[in-house]
């Protein structure tokens, strides 16, 4: 099982997610996401996994042709690998020959 914890924000005003991602059964992964507090958020935090490194990231988001697009830009303090990392995601129930019909390509 592999725990994850998120502090999101934007303007001083902070969002904390504590997600469980459990091993695969029947084909597919599970994850629990719960939204926690401040003060779990940061007692959770106390007990990190030092050999784990905190990522850093700008996320933004954008419709293109009726599809959702979430952009992540890596920042510093990152590991070597993801300097200038830059990762776009969508989400879709299209086929993947619709989907490529309504992706940005050059």
């Amino acid at each position: 099982m592999q725990a994850r914890l998120r502090k999101r924000g934007k303007n001083g005003h902070h969002s904390y997610t504590h997600t469980l991602r459990k091993p695969e059964q029947l084909g597919q992964i599970v994850e629990v996401k719960t939204p926690i507090s401040q003060r779990d958020w940061t007692n959770m935090s106390a007990q990190a996994d030092e050999h784990h490194l905190k990522i850093y990231k700008k996320r933004r988001c954008f419709l293109h042709n009726n599809q959702y697009f979430q952009l992540d830009l890596y920042q510093q303090p990152c590991h070597q690998r993801c300097e200038g990392l830059i990762l776009l995601e969508t989400y879709s129930t299209l086929h993947t020959e619709e989907l490529q019909l309504v992706c940005p390509h050059s």
